[in-house]
Protein backbone atom coordinates (compact mmCIF):
# COMPACT_ATOMS: atom_id res chain seq x y z
CA UNK A 1 0.00 0.00 0.00
CA UNK A 2 1.36 3.44 -1.23
CA UNK A 3 2.35 5.54 1.80
CA UNK A 4 0.44 9.24 2.14
CA UNK A 5 3.37 12.32 2.39
CA UNK A 6 3.39 14.26 5.74
CA UNK A 7 1.48 16.96 3.58
CA UNK A 8 -1.03 14.48 2.65
CA UNK A 9 -1.73 13.18 6.10
CA UNK A 10 -2.11 16.79 6.90
CA UNK A 11 -4.36 17.29 4.09
CA UNK A 12 -6.87 14.44 5.13
CA UNK A 13 -6.99 14.90 8.15
CA UNK A 14 -8.19 18.84 7.35
CA UNK A 15 -10.68 16.97 4.98
CA UNK A 16 -11.79 14.59 7.79
CA UNK A 17 -12.54 17.45 10.03
CA UNK A 18 -14.08 19.46 7.21
CA UNK A 19 -16.47 16.91 6.37
CA UNK A 20 -17.50 16.31 10.84
CA UNK A 21 -17.96 20.04 10.93
CA UNK A 22 -19.91 19.73 7.96
CA UNK A 23 -21.91 16.77 9.33
CA UNK A 24 -22.59 18.40 12.62
CA UNK A 25 -23.76 21.81 11.67
CA UNK A 26 -25.98 19.20 9.48
CA UNK A 27 -27.26 17.57 12.47
CA UNK A 28 -27.80 21.02 14.50
CA UNK A 29 -29.23 22.10 11.56
CA UNK A 30 -32.07 19.44 11.17
CA UNK A 31 -35.78 19.38 10.87
CA UNK A 32 -37.93 17.66 12.92
CA UNK A 33 -38.58 14.19 12.11
CA UNK A 34 -42.16 12.81 11.16
CA UNK A 35 -44.89 12.13 14.18
CA UNK A 36 -45.98 8.44 14.92
CA UNK A 37 -47.82 6.76 16.82
CA UNK A 38 -47.74 2.68 16.40
CA UNK A 39 -47.93 -0.77 18.38
CA UNK A 40 -44.77 -1.61 19.25
CA UNK A 41 -45.08 -4.58 21.00
CA UNK A 42 -48.03 -6.24 22.98
CA UNK A 43 -49.24 -4.10 25.17
CA UNK A 44 -46.74 -1.25 24.32
CA UNK A 45 -47.26 1.84 22.14
CA UNK A 46 -44.91 4.50 20.92
CA UNK A 47 -45.69 7.93 19.69
CA UNK A 48 -43.32 11.01 18.74
CA UNK A 49 -44.72 13.99 19.23
CA UNK A 50 -42.99 17.42 18.23
CA UNK A 51 -44.36 20.67 19.57
CA UNK A 52 -42.97 24.32 18.48
CA UNK A 53 -44.42 26.35 20.84
CA UNK A 54 -42.71 27.73 23.85
CA UNK A 55 -39.58 25.92 21.44
CA UNK A 56 -39.28 23.05 19.42
CA UNK A 57 -39.51 20.12 20.97
CA UNK A 58 -39.50 16.62 20.16
CA UNK A 59 -41.53 14.31 22.35
CA UNK A 60 -40.94 10.33 23.24
CA UNK A 61 -43.89 8.75 24.78
CA UNK A 62 -44.23 5.07 25.66
CA UNK A 63 -47.30 4.03 27.02
CA UNK A 64 -46.95 0.20 28.70
CA UNK A 65 -50.09 -1.86 29.65
CA UNK A 66 -48.87 -2.95 32.77
CA UNK A 67 -51.58 -5.88 32.78
CA UNK A 68 -50.15 -6.89 29.37
CA UNK A 69 -49.18 -10.55 29.31
CA UNK A 70 -45.76 -11.08 29.14
CA UNK A 71 -44.85 -7.15 30.26
CA UNK A 72 -42.06 -7.05 33.00
CA UNK A 73 -39.51 -5.12 33.95
CA UNK A 74 -35.61 -5.21 35.23
CA UNK A 75 -33.38 -2.88 36.78
CA UNK A 76 -29.90 -2.90 35.61
CA UNK A 77 -28.22 -5.63 37.79
CA UNK A 78 -24.87 -4.99 39.54
CA UNK A 79 -22.40 -6.31 42.48
CA UNK A 80 -23.76 -5.59 45.49
CA UNK A 81 -20.30 -6.01 47.28
CA UNK A 82 -19.11 -3.36 45.33
CA UNK A 83 -18.78 0.23 46.98
CA UNK A 84 -19.75 1.69 43.10
CA UNK A 85 -21.90 -1.64 42.26
CA UNK A 86 -22.41 -0.48 38.50
CA UNK A 87 -20.04 -0.25 35.26
CA UNK A 88 -20.62 2.33 32.27
CA UNK A 89 -22.73 1.15 29.82
CA UNK A 90 -24.86 2.19 26.98
CA UNK A 91 -28.98 1.59 27.09
CA UNK A 92 -28.38 -0.19 23.73
CA UNK A 93 -25.86 -2.26 24.84
CA UNK A 94 -28.16 -2.85 28.03
CA UNK A 95 -31.04 -3.81 26.12
CA UNK A 96 -28.82 -5.94 23.79
CA UNK A 97 -27.19 -7.72 26.83
CA UNK A 98 -30.59 -8.86 28.96
CA UNK A 99 -32.19 -9.07 25.67
CA UNK A 100 -35.42 -6.41 27.10
CA UNK A 101 -37.61 -5.17 23.99
CA UNK A 102 -37.66 -1.65 25.51
CA UNK A 103 -35.01 0.29 27.53
CA UNK A 104 -34.45 3.60 28.72
CA UNK A 105 -31.72 5.17 30.81
CA UNK A 106 -32.33 4.97 34.73
CA UNK A 107 -30.95 7.00 38.00
CA UNK A 108 -28.25 10.01 37.95
CA UNK A 109 -24.80 8.87 39.24
CA UNK A 110 -21.27 9.35 40.08
CA UNK A 111 -18.46 9.90 39.24
CA UNK A 112 -19.28 11.36 35.58
CA UNK A 113 -18.20 13.91 33.24
CA UNK A 114 -18.16 14.56 29.54
CA UNK A 115 -15.42 17.05 28.14
CA UNK A 116 -14.51 15.36 24.76
CA UNK A 117 -15.16 12.41 22.40
CA UNK A 118 -11.86 11.55 24.27
CA UNK A 119 -12.20 12.88 27.58
CA UNK A 120 -15.16 11.22 29.22
CA UNK A 121 -16.35 8.88 32.43
CA UNK A 122 -17.43 6.69 32.36
CA UNK A 123 -15.97 4.54 29.63
CA UNK A 124 -17.20 0.96 28.84
CA UNK A 125 -16.87 -0.92 31.80
CA UNK A 126 -15.83 1.96 34.36
CA UNK A 127 -16.96 1.66 37.91
CA UNK A 128 -19.82 4.52 39.23
CA UNK A 129 -22.56 4.23 41.91
CA UNK A 130 -26.29 5.52 41.50
CA UNK A 131 -27.51 8.37 43.78
CA UNK A 132 -30.49 6.91 44.00
CA UNK A 133 -32.18 4.29 45.73
CA UNK A 134 -31.17 0.93 43.16
CA UNK A 135 -32.22 -2.41 43.07
CA UNK A 136 -32.72 -5.48 40.56
CA UNK A 137 -34.75 -8.56 40.68
CA UNK A 138 -34.69 -8.52 44.69
CA UNK A 139 -30.92 -7.64 44.94
CA UNK A 140 -30.22 -4.47 46.72
CA UNK A 141 -27.76 -1.96 45.61
CA UNK A 142 -28.14 0.76 47.15
CA UNK A 143 -30.65 1.67 49.85
CA UNK A 144 -30.16 5.47 49.90
CA UNK A 145 -29.72 6.25 53.12
CA UNK A 146 -28.14 9.51 52.66
CA UNK A 147 -29.49 12.55 50.91
CA UNK A 148 -28.61 12.78 47.68
CA UNK A 149 -31.73 11.56 46.09
CA UNK A 150 -35.02 10.62 48.60
CA UNK A 151 -37.87 9.72 45.74
CA UNK A 152 -37.20 6.09 44.50
CA UNK A 153 -39.60 4.33 41.74
CA UNK A 154 -40.72 1.25 42.86
CA UNK A 155 -41.93 -1.66 40.58
CA UNK A 156 -42.87 -5.07 42.08
CA UNK A 157 -42.67 -8.70 40.74
CA UNK A 158 -46.18 -8.44 40.25
CA UNK A 159 -46.17 -4.56 38.03
CA UNK A 160 -46.97 -3.26 41.13
CA UNK A 161 -46.12 0.89 40.65
CA UNK A 162 -45.22 3.06 43.39
CA UNK A 163 -43.14 6.45 43.66
CA UNK A 164 -42.18 7.25 47.00
CA UNK A 165 -39.85 7.82 49.84
CA UNK A 166 -40.18 4.97 51.92
CA UNK A 167 -39.57 1.70 50.07
CA UNK A 168 -42.48 -1.60 49.93
CA UNK A 169 -42.63 -4.41 52.29
CA UNK A 170 -40.87 -6.60 49.54
CA UNK A 171 -38.33 -4.64 47.45
CA UNK A 172 -38.16 -6.36 43.38
CA UNK A 173 -36.96 -3.36 41.15
CA UNK A 174 -35.89 0.46 41.93
CA UNK A 175 -35.09 3.44 40.77
CA UNK A 176 -33.97 6.70 42.08
CA UNK A 177 -35.28 10.02 40.96
CA UNK A 178 -36.74 13.52 41.56
CA UNK A 179 -40.35 13.66 42.26
CA UNK A 180 -42.23 15.75 39.68
CA UNK A 181 -44.60 17.89 41.38
CA UNK A 182 -47.96 18.09 39.17
CA UNK A 183 -49.78 20.87 40.72
CA UNK A 184 -47.26 23.61 39.27
CA UNK A 185 -44.64 24.24 41.86
CA UNK A 186 -41.91 23.39 40.59
CA UNK A 187 -38.80 25.97 40.09
CA UNK A 188 -36.22 24.37 37.67
CA UNK A 189 -35.77 26.64 34.79
CA UNK A 190 -33.11 25.26 32.70
CA UNK A 191 -33.66 23.83 29.84
CA UNK A 192 -32.50 20.08 29.18
CA UNK A 193 -33.28 16.87 27.68
CA UNK A 194 -35.46 14.92 30.08
CA UNK A 195 -36.76 11.63 30.86
CA UNK A 196 -39.95 10.89 33.61
CA UNK A 197 -41.90 8.32 34.45
CA UNK A 198 -45.42 8.26 35.24
CA UNK A 199 -48.96 5.90 36.41
CA UNK A 200 -51.94 6.70 34.32
CA UNK A 201 -54.24 3.85 35.54
CA UNK A 202 -52.99 0.60 34.45
CA UNK A 203 -50.23 2.19 32.57
CA UNK A 204 -47.14 3.42 32.89
CA UNK A 205 -46.20 6.44 30.91
CA UNK A 206 -42.52 7.17 29.85
CA UNK A 207 -41.38 10.53 28.40
CA UNK A 208 -37.83 11.15 26.99
CA UNK A 209 -37.64 14.80 25.56
CA UNK A 210 -35.08 15.70 23.39
CA UNK A 211 -32.91 18.97 24.26
CA UNK A 212 -29.79 21.04 23.32
CA UNK A 213 -30.31 21.15 19.83
CA UNK A 214 -31.48 24.06 18.19
CA UNK A 215 -34.00 24.23 15.86
CA UNK A 216 -35.03 20.25 16.01
CA UNK A 217 -35.64 19.60 19.88
CA UNK A 218 -34.02 22.52 22.71
CA UNK A 219 -35.64 20.88 25.98
CA UNK A 220 -37.90 21.60 28.72
CA UNK A 221 -38.07 23.06 32.10
CA UNK A 222 -39.30 20.47 35.12
CA UNK A 223 -42.35 22.71 35.28
CA UNK A 224 -42.58 21.59 31.28
CA UNK A 225 -41.93 18.74 31.89
CA UNK A 226 -44.45 18.13 34.82
CA UNK A 227 -47.24 19.89 33.21
CA UNK A 228 -46.96 18.02 29.77
CA UNK A 229 -47.35 14.64 31.94
CA UNK A 230 -50.44 15.97 33.40
CA UNK A 231 -51.48 16.67 30.00
CA UNK A 232 -52.23 12.86 29.80
CA UNK A 233 -53.58 12.43 33.15
CA UNK A 234 -50.49 11.25 34.94
CA UNK A 235 -51.21 10.73 38.90
CA UNK A 236 -47.92 10.51 39.81
CA UNK A 237 -44.33 10.69 38.42
CA UNK A 238 -40.63 10.82 38.96
CA UNK A 239 -37.47 12.18 36.74
CA UNK A 240 -35.02 10.23 36.08
CA UNK A 241 -31.46 11.16 35.16
CA UNK A 242 -31.58 13.57 31.80
CA UNK A 243 -29.05 15.61 29.80
CA UNK A 244 -26.91 13.72 27.69
CA UNK A 245 -27.88 10.50 29.56
CA UNK A 246 -31.74 10.73 28.09
CA UNK A 247 -32.27 7.57 25.73
CA UNK A 248 -34.92 5.54 24.86
CA UNK A 249 -34.26 1.99 22.43
CA UNK A 250 -36.62 -0.47 21.19
CA UNK A 251 -35.64 -3.90 20.06
CA UNK A 252 -35.68 -4.11 16.56
CA UNK A 253 -35.59 0.11 16.36
CA UNK A 254 -32.43 0.91 17.92
CA UNK A 255 -32.55 4.08 19.30
CA UNK A 256 -35.82 6.10 19.52
CA UNK A 257 -34.99 9.73 20.43
CA UNK A 258 -31.82 12.00 19.46
CA UNK A 259 -29.46 11.97 22.35
CA UNK A 260 -26.93 14.08 23.01
CA UNK A 261 -23.43 14.07 24.59
CA UNK A 262 -19.91 16.22 24.13
CA UNK A 263 -22.67 18.21 22.40
CA UNK A 264 -23.05 15.97 19.75
CA UNK A 265 -26.40 15.02 18.64
CA UNK A 266 -26.87 11.00 18.48
CA UNK A 267 -24.19 10.22 20.63
CA UNK A 268 -25.25 8.10 23.23
CA UNK A 269 -23.67 7.88 27.24
CA UNK A 270 -22.79 5.36 29.28
CA UNK A 271 -24.61 5.30 32.62
CA UNK A 272 -24.93 3.31 35.35
CA UNK A 273 -28.52 1.65 35.47
CA UNK A 274 -31.31 1.42 33.31
CA UNK A 275 -34.88 0.38 33.10
CA UNK A 276 -36.02 -2.26 31.23
CA UNK A 277 -39.19 -3.43 29.37
CA UNK A 278 -39.92 -7.35 28.55
CA UNK A 279 -43.20 -8.11 25.87
CA UNK A 280 -44.07 -10.00 23.66
CA UNK A 281 -44.17 -9.26 19.93
CA UNK A 282 -47.15 -8.37 18.45
CA UNK A 283 -49.61 -11.22 16.67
Amino acid sequence: MPRLSRRGVLGSAVLLGGVSVAGWRVLRRRPQPLEVREALFEGVVYERENRRAPRPMVLHWLSVDLSAQGVRFLATPGNPEAAMPFVGKKTTAFLKEQGCQIAINGDFFMPWYSSTIWDYYPKPGDPVATQGAAASEGVIYNRNDGHLLKTTLWISQENKVQVSIEPPKSIWNAWGGHLLLLDGREENTELSPRVAVGLVGTKLLLLVIDGRQSGYSEGATAKELADLLVERGVSVAIQLDGGGSATMVAQGRGILNSPIDCRIPGRERHVANHLGIFAKKLT
